[in-house]
């Protein structure tokens, strides 16, 4: 079955400055700190800039594509979890348009630069970000080394026995391309729709995107941990 896409109008940026300071403003809501926002980090390509998180208690993180910049996100009695976020803003014919937006979680020790990515909410914009409308938009990602697997469980799977059609099938513990596999966050298939992406009409809707994604991920947390 051929996967049906859409055609969204790039997302256009009237005011850089604003939409950035929202977008920090947005994540203080969302976890009840102040004094965050989004810095120039670096220039990906001639007209393309990314934009970090940075704020008070920041700490460095990393996964396997890149390093972060990340903040306290909830704390359990025994866990730590820290945010990173990241904006990218293509600058052409003069106009700014949001390219890319990612929140990644991480599970970690403060002064462990290696902290475990568990997840990723990413919204990549169809028009600035090439290849991106056969993906749902936004999605969520889901980091293999943050799936943890009982070793018993592992055993017990193990020993079953498959028979014919699937003599051939085989348990593994890893699946390294979990994290290239994107969960759809905004389907509209309750409507009878194939379309897997939300349409982005207004560029305000980012921050609160953003709030409200922040939001749910803590309060899962919460009941995961508390």
């Amino acid at each position: 079955m051929s996967s049906k896409t859409i055609s969204v109008p790039p997302a256009k940026i009237p005011n850089l400055e604003k939409f950035l300071s929202g977008c920090g403003k947005a994540v203080c809501v969302a976890i009840q700190r102040n004094g965050y926002n989004f810095d120039h980090c670096d220039d990906l390509t001639n007209d393309r800039k990314c934009y970090v998180l940075n704020g008070p208690g920041g700490t460095p993180a990393e996964d396997a594509e890149r390093s972060y910049r990340a903040i306290l996100f909830f704390a359990s009695r025994n866990e730590r979890f820290w945010l990173s976020s990241l904006i990218e803003v293509e600058f052409k014919d003069r106009i700014n348009r949001l390219a890319k937006i990612g929140l990644v979680i991480f599970r970690g020790d403060p002064l462990d630069t290696r902290k475990t990515p568990l997840l990723r909410a990413e919204w990549d914009i169809p028009g600035v970000i090439e290849g991106c409308e056969k993906h749902a938009q936004p999605h969520w990602h889901i980091y293999q080394s943050g799936v943890d697997i009982d070793d018993r469980q592992t055993e017990e799977f193990s020993e079953i026995t498959f028979t014919e059609p699937n003599a051939s099938l085989k348990y593994e513990s890893k699946w390294d391309e979990a994290k290239k596999f994107h969960f759809a966050m905004a389907s509209k298939w309750i409507e009878a729709s194939r379309f897997s992406h939300q349409e982005l009409v207004e560029i305000d809707a980012i921050p609160k995107w953003i709030e409200r994604c922040l939001v749910y991920i803590h309060g899962q947390l919460e009941f995961l941990y508390r």
